[in-house]
């Protein structure tokens, strides 16, 4: 009976002492469908910042709940929910970029699907699905209205181009969707 007692004890104290809580961030691209290890990310909770703390981006947390991601070369600023154990997320990097080349035109800025000239309209998506981006292009310069969204599905800017692509007005409205 006391062994029996002892063992209950015992595993109950390794599992509440033994319950890590890990998070990682993975990162696919859209273009290539290429995944690898967020490796340039934190998270923040209540004030306190939580960093990577091996080689293949993992974050050791304290407790689960909301967290807020930062991973500012991706673009990416969300918040994120951690439970207890292992958590992994996957997240797109964006499709469509403004770009910079210089060689087939000096200061040519224009953008970028995938790495290539966008061509004929397109749009690009946020990680939870809302739009981020829309317009037509022709050979990498915008054509028309370019719309750029907030995360929330508001408008955050609109851009309007000739037919030649030179930037002509530029609208910018709050996240609550008023022009500022």
């Amino acid at each position: 009976m006391k062994v029996f007692l002892f063992f209950i004890i015992f595993s109950t104290s390794l599992n509440s002492f033994g319950q890590e809580i890990t998070y990682n961030l993975m990162i696919k691209n859209p273009c290539s469908n290429e995944v690898d290890y967020g490796l340039l990310y934190q998270l923040e909770k209540s004030g306190k910042t939580y960093i990577i703390s091996d080689t293949i981006g993992t974050i050791e947390l304290s407790e689960p709940g909301t967290y807020k991601l930062e991973a500012s070369l991706y673009g990416i600023k969300q918040n994120v929910e951690i439970q207890n154990g292992t958590n992994i997320d996957t997240l797109f990097t964006k499709r469509i970029n403004e770009c910079l080349e210089p060689v087939s035109r000096p200061n040519f800025i224009g953008f970028c699907c995938c790495e290539d000239k966008c061509d004929g309209f397109q749009q690009d998506y946020y990680n939870n699905g809302v739009l981020r981006l829309e317009g037509n292009f022709k050979n990498g310069l915008a054509i028309g209205k370019v719309k750029m969204y907030y995360l929330n599905g508001n408008i955050q800017e609109i851009r309007t181009y000739n037919k030649k692509g030179i930037l002509k007005l530029t609208e910018y409205f709050n996240i609550s969707g008023e022009k500022k």
